[in-house]
């Protein structure tokens, strides 16, 4: 469609996923939606808490041929935008997240709802909670920290997690890297909260490592 993506790395990747069933799609947090800013004055509205509205689709659909691919239908994990725009989120069937702190229970409970109505979602989220470079005064491929929380609900889910890296080519459109799944290894099985944030905040940052090289090996070689 209107980002023209492709898959240039990893494809065989996907062959190891169950077909038709919930995958987390962990992806950078790309800005080049903020091209496409609309207006509120042009929807009539004017909502307090944000200034345009944001066409959110353009967030994720660069992922539309890992989703055929998978057999998925293809859903966002987006923080709650105000007054009709959270009700088009839920009609639209978007994994919508609270704006409050400490909603990981909260979030895990609709994560599972989710998935019970709609088995086949890829549900691309974004765990460095913000556009790339934006906290860091990097730019659009310097990824911030990862937050751990999608892990572990992921986890404890039983929700595969594959890392996708998106890069714009202006030459060509959206540029797709999947990589290995993600593998949770010796989780530590504790009431501790502590322990486990510091756990799955390990396995983010390690995902995060791995996103970042290939990201950065992507602009070398169009660069070249």
């Amino acid at each position: 469609g209107v980002t023209n993506a492709r898959i240039v790395n990893g494809q065989d990747k996907l062959d190891v996923l169950p077909k038709g069933s919930p995958v987390f799609a962990a992806v950078n947090h790309y800005s080049g939606y903020k091209l496409l800013d609309i207006e509120q004055s042009e929807f009539g509205l004017n909502l307090s808490g944000m200034d345009d509205v944001i066409p959110f689709p353009f967030f994720y659909s660069s992922l539309i041929p890992v989703a055929d691919k998978l057999g998925d239908n293809l859903y966002d994990a987006h923080l709650e935008m105000p007054g009709v725009f959270g009700k088009i989120q839920e009609e639209a069937g978007l994994l919508v997240v609270p704006q409050e702190q400490r909603a990981f229970t909260d979030v895990k409970k609709r994560t599972q709802e989710m998935i019970n109505k709609r088995q086949n979602s890829l549900i691309a989220i974004f765990p460095e909670g913000g556009t790339s470079g934006k906290r860091n005064n990097g730019g659009p491929y310097d990824l911030d920290k990862f937050h751990g929380g999608s892990f572990a609900i992921a986890y404890e889910l039983g929700i595969p997690v594959i890392p996708i890296c998106q890069y714009f080519n202006p030459n060509s459109g959206f540029e797709v890297g999947i990589l290995d799944p993600v593998i949770f290894e010796n989780v530590p099985e504790v009431e501790d909260r502590d322990v486990r944030k510091e756990y799955f905040g390990k396995v983010a940052e390690q995902t995060r490592i791995r996103m970042q090289q290939w990201l950065t090996q992507r602009q070398q070689a169009v660069a070249a």
